[in-house]
C-alpha cells in the first residue's frame, strides 16, 4: 500500500499512516495560569545519527492527463512522477524520475516551480552518506493560504532502490519552568508536513529529566528498566516536577512554542486517567475499558499491513499466559474489513482481543496513526505508560511486569 513505509530499520521502528486524523483532539480545560512562550531557533540536520521524519516517494509512470502537462527534454526516457510536496493545503512541488539518453543510470529532477516544467528543474545530484545517497536541495513551499517558508530537503535513495524524502530541520528552544531549563526539539512528522502545527503532523520533544539526551522512544536502561520516550502529544497533560502541562499552539513556521498549565485529569498520558472507549470484537461482542477494572490492560493498535505490527506479535502473545486472568490484551486494527482481519489472523494469531476499529478511540490513543502504539492502563484505570514502535516492546514488558508485580 503506498501510505506505507517499507521495512527499513536503520530509519524507522513502525508504520505510519498517512490518513491518520491530523486535527487535534478537543482542547482540555486548563487552570488560568498564563501561557510560557518558548522561542525556537532553526536547526539544519543534513547528517542526523538516526532519519528521523523521513517517508517514501513513490514514482509512478506518466499516464493520463498529467502525462500531457509534463513538459521535459525530449532525450529524457522512462518518467515516473510523484509529489514532493502536495495536498489539499500546499502547492504541490514534483519530482520526476528518468533516464538521460545514452546513459542507464536513474536520475531525478524537482519541479521547483510547481508549473510541471522540467525542461528548466535542477537535476539533483547525490553523495553517498552512510549506505545511503543523499541530496540536498532547499526549497520555498507555499500553502494555498499564502503561508510561505524555505527549507532544507534531503532527497534519499537506499539500497533497497526505495525513494525517501525529509526536511532537513528541526527547531530548538528552552522551556523555562521557575528556576528550571527544559530543553525542547520540535519537528515535522514527515515531508509532506512543512508548516508547524499543535497536531500530529508535528513531533514534540521535551527533555523531561533534563539529562541532556533527548529519548525519541521508548527503552529500556541497562539494568532493564523501562524509560519511556520525552515525545510530548499535544493538547495533552505532560508531567514536569510533579505539575501538568499542555502544547496548546505553535505558528506555522515555528518560530514560538505556547505551553500552558493543564487541569485535565483525562488523558492518554501517564498518570492521568485514562479514557474511556468503546469497541466492537470480530464476532460483533461490545467491549468497554471501564470493564476492565481490577485488570492491568495493554491497549495496541496494529495492522495487517505493517511488518512492525507482526514483529512485535509473538512476544505479546506470550504476555496473556504469563500473567493469565489479571491481564488483558486489546488490540485494535486500523483495517475495517473483517474478513481481511480475519484471514490474517488464520495465519498470525493473536491471544489478546482483536478489536475492529473506532476512530473516535484512534482519534483520542493515537493520533498520530503509528503502528504498532501501545497504551498500558493500571487495575485502576490510569495511564501509566504510552510508547510507539516495534523497538519500544521490551520496554513495555517490562513496564507490564511492573504494574503486575504492585497489582492486587
Amino acid at each position: 500500500m503506498r501510505h506505507l513505509i517499507p521495512v527499513l530499520v536503520a530509519l524507522c521502528v513502525g508504520c505510519v499512516w498517512s490518513g491518520a486524523p491530523s486535527r487535534a483532539s478537543s482542547r482540555p480545560s486548563a487552570d488560568t495560569t498564563a501561557d510560557v512562550n518558548v522561542p525556537l531557533t532553526a536547526v539544519v540536520d543534513t547528517a542526523p545519527a538516526v532519519w528521523r521524519g523521513i517517508s517514501n516517494i513513490f514514482l509512478d509512470s506518466l499516464t493520463g492527463p498529467i502525462r500531457d502537462s509534463v513538459r521535459m527534454p525530449a532525450t529524457w526516457t522512462d518518467a515516473a512522477l510523484d509529489n514532493v510536496l502536495g495536498g489539499a493545503d500546499l502547492q504541490p512541488i514534483r519530482i520526476l524520475r528518468f533516464r538521460a539518453a545514452g546513459d542507464t543510470a536513474l536520475r531525478f529532477a524537482i519541479d521547483t516551480a510547481g508549473d510541471l516544467d522540467f525542461t528548466r528543474a535542477p537535476v539533483l545530484v547525490f553523495a553517498p552518506q552512510g549506505k545511503l545517497l543523499v541530496a540536498n536541495i532547499r526549497l520555498t513551499v507555499r500553502s494555498r493560504g499564502g503561508s510561505k517558508r524555505q527549507l532544507p530537503y534531503q532527497i534519499l535513495r537506499s539500497e533497497d532502490r526505495y525513494t525517501y524524502a525529509r526536511i532537513a530541520e528541526s527547531r530548538a528552544g528552552q522551556l523555562q519552568l521557575g528556576d528550571r531549563r527544559y530543553t525542547v526539539q520540535v519537528r515535522t512528522a514527515g515531508h509532506r508536513h512543512p508548516f508547524y502545527a499543535p497536531n500530529a503532523g508535528t513531533v514534540f520533544l521535551i527533555d523531561m529529566d533534563a539529562d541532556g539526551q533527548m529519548a525519541e522512544l521508548a527503552s529500556l536502561t541497562v539494568d532493564g528498566r523501562p524509560v519511556a520516550a520525552e515525545q510530548v502529544i499535544p493538547h495533552t497533560p505532560f508531567e514536569l516536577d510533579g505539575r501538568f502541562y499542555e502544547i496548546v499552539g505553535i505558528d506555522s513556521v515555528g518560530s514560538a512554542l505556547r505551553v500552558r498549565p493543564s487541569s485535565r485529569a483525562v488523558a492518554v498520558s501517564p498518570n492521568r486517567r485514562a479514557p474511556e472507549f468503546r469497541a466492537t470484537t470480530l464476532t460483533g461482542a461490545p467491549v468497554q475499558l471501564s470493564r476492565q477494572r481490577g485488570k492491568v490492560v495493554l491497549i495496541s493498535f496494529w495492522a495487517t499491513d505493517c511488518s512492525y505490527s507482526e514483529r512485535v506479535r509473538p512476544a505479546a502473545n506470550a504476555l496473556v499466559p504469563k500473567y493469565g486472568a489479571k491481564f488483558t490484551w486489546m488490540a485494535m486494527a486500523r483495517d475495517t474489513s473483517r474478513a481481511d482481519i480475519a484471514a490474517y489472523l488464520k495465519k498470525n494469531p493473536i491471544d489478546g482481543v482483536v478489536l475492529l476499529p473506532d476512530s473516535a478511540t484512534w482519534r483520542s490513543y493515537n493520533p498520530a496513526g503509528a503502528t504498532p502504539t501501545f497504551v498500558l492502563v493500571d487495575a485502576r484505570g490510569v495511564v501509566r505508560f504510552r510508547a510507539e514502535g516495534a523497538s519500544a516492546m521490551g520496554a513495555v514488558a517490562a513496564k507490564l511486569d511492573e504494574l503486575m508485580a504492585g497489582s492486587p
